[in-house]
Parts: structure tokens; sequence; C-alpha cells
């Protein structure tokens, strides 16, 4: 449940997680400018901001409920990569706060 403060919250995959296909699928969308502001469409993303580049995809969100920001990163990912969440799950990774700063930098 939320608490009113905002949380960072980073879901993606990269060259590690996911074969070529996949990561191409999520690139492919005008390197990730059409992903983010789907999801910016959803109430519980108060930011978001992507990186995508040939290796990984990644959606760095900002919102009060990491488990909303979490479902609306994976449906729209998966949406993108033409599959199910269920098939996109397992090639996905998710870092929180101060773990998804680091990761990015």
């Amino acid at each position: 449940m939320p608490d009113g403060s905002v949380q960072l919250l980073l879901v993606g995959t990269n060259h590690r997680h996911a074969p070529i296909g996949v990561r191409e699928e999520l690139a492919a969308r005008a390197h990730g400018d059409m992903l983010v502001s789907a999801v910016m469409e959803e109430p519980a993303v108060a930011e978001a901001v992507g990186l995508s580049t040939c290796n990984r995809c990644e959606l760095y969100m900002v919102g009060e409920d990491v488990g909303e920001l979490r479902e609306a990163a994976v449906r729209h990912l998966a949406g993108y990569a033409g599959g199910r969440v269920e098939s996109l799950e397992p090639l996905l990774y998710v870092k929180a706060g101060a773990d998804a700063a680091e990761h990015l930098f």
C-alpha cells in the first residue's frame, strides 16, 4: 500500500537475460519513445524515462506504489515484445530505490 512517498523502480532486460529477438522488439519502437509515452498514461506512474540500446531496454519510473509500477511496466513491455507477461517476466530484472539508481549509473 502506498504511503505517500515516491519510489524509484527499474524494470528492464539486457543481453544477459533476453535473446536478441526480444531486445529488438523492445527497441524497435523509436528507441523506447512510444513505450515511455504509453507507460506515462498509467495512473500509478508519475514520471518515466526509458533507456534503450542494442544491449538493454530499461524503464525507470517514479510513483507511490512499486507494485503498480512494476505491473504497468511488465504489461507494456510484454505487449511490445509480442508476447504474454508470463513469457517475458523470466527475462526481466527489477530494481528499486538506491539499487535502481546505482544500476543506472
